[in-house]
């Protein structure tokens, strides 16, 4: 990247200013709060980083379990959204708006109760047999719905992705198990079962200081470690890339079934149980118990937006790279208040004004030329179509110092 001066001097531009309606409706995120999911009850909270309500998350929501983001800083979300009879994948701008809606014919119960988004941009689920209908285990699949991979069969419930290539998938349902695969190969290079014996690997290779599963996982780049939620013993373990044990996270009333576990702001841990969220600093120690959510819901999965910080949100076209497309929309949509006209929010994921105006277009110049975090492989994007209503001529006058590409 190398620093030059661009000056555009009152440059005429006409344009076509796009509407699209857009029939969908959520509660806004920022980089600092909570998104918590259930299995009972419609809900799909976002919530402060102070654990304040601010409202749910998406329409229709009877069953969520998985939550990641993409590269795009994008909420992945993995449940039963329209029908309850059939799972779906839902992708959520920061706006709240569903950036894209893919019903997920393969699993028609809903099966999957982990998604983690691959580098290349396709989904690892981590998914049961049981009741949920075939394919199971751990797959991996396209943003379509395609499943591409088995990389193993049985009950999965728990899955991560590591920098290193690897990726872990376990269970806690019956006798838990942590299996590690190399994500090019597909080969099993390490497994381990829960201390009371049964699937996942030889009886000389059981999870040590008492693990019994791994119910849901979270590598966590600020550490280079992955957290482990072991429903059955009610504890959160940590763990390095080679599976040696770092520490316990517990609660010494005992806490029940922990279920879902991210890392959060000041690199404190937080779990998931029923209605509460359990939070401890880094080091282990016990911090408190919080109330957030009605008695009559179970919640799953928790994530924290800050763990998205470094995706290119001014990536307003979805590309990867930050460049004329993104320059194009910004121009084509100058002045529009998207609170008064929805459109796609994918393409702009950050209005807290709700106006697109010069904060996006510096966010253009200024970024101009960034890259995504690279992956395992480019992932393939494929645009949506564009629907053009009108135009308008604009005036703008601009002089930006901007980093470009050579």
């Amino acid at each position: 990247m190398i620093d030059s001066v661009m000056h555009l001097s009152k440059f005429f531009v006409v344009l076509s200013l796009m509407h699209v309606s857009f029939n969908a409706s959520g509660t806004r995120f920022d980089d600092n709060d909570f998104i918590i999911s259930s299995v009972s009850g419609e809900f799909l909270g976002v919530y402060s980083e102070s654990f304040e309500f601010k409202g749910p998350l998406g329409e229709s929501v009877s069953v969520v379990t998985g939550l990641d983001f993409n590269r795009f800083g994008h909420l992945v979300s993995r449940g039963r959204f329209n029908s309850p009879a059939e799972g779906e994948i839902v992708v959520f701008d920061p706006s709240g708006f569903p950036a894209a809606y893919q019903p997920d014919p393969v699993f028609g119960t809903g099966g999957a109760l982990d998604v983690k988004v691959l580098p290349n941009g396709n989904y690892l689920l981590a998914a049961q047999d049981a009741l949920f209908g075939t394919p199971n285990g751990l797959l991996e699949m396209s943003p379509d719905g395609t499943v591409l991979r088995q990389f193993d069969e049985g009950d999965y419930e728990g899955a991560a992705v590591l920098p290193d290539g690897t990726i872990w998938g376990g269970g806690s349902s019956g006798t838990g198990f942590l299996n590690v695969f190399d994500y090019a190969s597909g080969n099993l290079i390490a497994s381990f079962q829960g201390y009371s014996g049964g699937r996942g690997g030889p009886p000389d290779n059981p999870l040590d200081e008492g693990q019994r599963g791994a119910h849901s996982m979270f590598f966590s780049a600020a550490t280079g470690t992955v957290l482990i939620a072991d429903r059955q013993a009610g504890v959160i373990y940590e763990r390095n890339p080679d599976v040696s044990f770092v520490r316990k996270f517990e609660f010494d009333e005992g806490f029940g079934q922990l279920v879902g576990v991210t890392r959060g702001p000041g690199g404190d841990v937080f779990a998931v149980s029923n209605s509460t969220v359990t939070r401890w600093q880094a080091d282990g120690t016990f911090v408190e118990t919080i109330d957030v959510m009605p008695p009559s819901i179970s919640a799953w999965n928790i994530v924290w937006t800050g763990n998205a910080e470094g995706l290119l949100l001014n990536d307003f076209d979805g590309s990867g790279l930050v460049e004329q497309g993104d320059l194009d929309l910004v121009l084509q949509n100058w002045g529009l208040d998207t609170q008064a006209n929805p459109i796609p929010a994918r393409w702009f994921n950050d209005l807290p004004d709700g106006l697109i105006d010069q904060a996006e277009l510096d966010k253009v110049l200024l970024g101009w030329g960034d890259m995504a975090a690279p992956g395992f492989e480019d992932a393939t994007y494929v645009p949506g179509p564009a629907v053009g209503v009108g135009a308008v001529v604009l005036i703008v006058s601009i002089t930006r110092r901007r980093r470009s590409c050579t």
